[in-house]
């Protein structure tokens, strides 16, 4: 009699619990992020041998290694943000600004990292069809040039 009411308790608090309670209770972020970490890489590494030799492939190649830490880089920002909520708290304003900053530097790094392998790349990197670079003030001295030397 008393294992039922116990039971019919239970089950009456887990039908009031809000979804991020569910979430918190379930680890339910924590193992998707997780297996994020581990199937991502495996995920670009597929994609760049299926498109070896694929100009997608060749074109994109410098944002493929950002792809390839992603899962991981995420995975482990959200444990440092985890950490730092547990031991600052949830209104902590000072948790709060350090969530931030780490994050913020985080960011700019990998935009720097982009910058750097952009260009270490941009050698390698075959010519992208229908796109040419022209330089118009060069075009616009070349057509003056010759409409000068037809009036003489």
């Amino acid at each position: 009699m008393l294992s039922r009411h116990f039971a019919a308790t239970r089950e009456a608090e887990l039908m009031e619990e809000s979804f991020f309670e569910y979430l918190e209770r379930t680890h339910a972020v924590d193992y998707t992020l997780a297996a994020l970490a581990v199937l991502g890489p495996l995920a670009v590494a597929l994609v760049v041998r299926w498109g070896r030799g694929r100009s997608f492939v060749e074109r994109n190649r410098p944002d493929l290694w950002l792809w390839l830490i992603a899962g991981p880089l995420v995975y482990g920002l959200w444990n440092i943000y985890n950490a730092i909520m547990d031991a600052f708290g949830l209104d902590s304003l000072y948790a709060l600004i350090l969530n931030a900053s780490i994050f913020v530097c985080v960011g700019l790094m990998l935009a720097l990292v982009r910058i750097w392998l952009w260009r270490a790349f941009a050698a390698q990197m075959p010519p992208q069809e229908g796109l040419t670079m022209v330089d118009k003030s060069a075009e616009a001295n070349a057509s003056s040039t010759i409409e000068s030397e037809t009036r003489e």
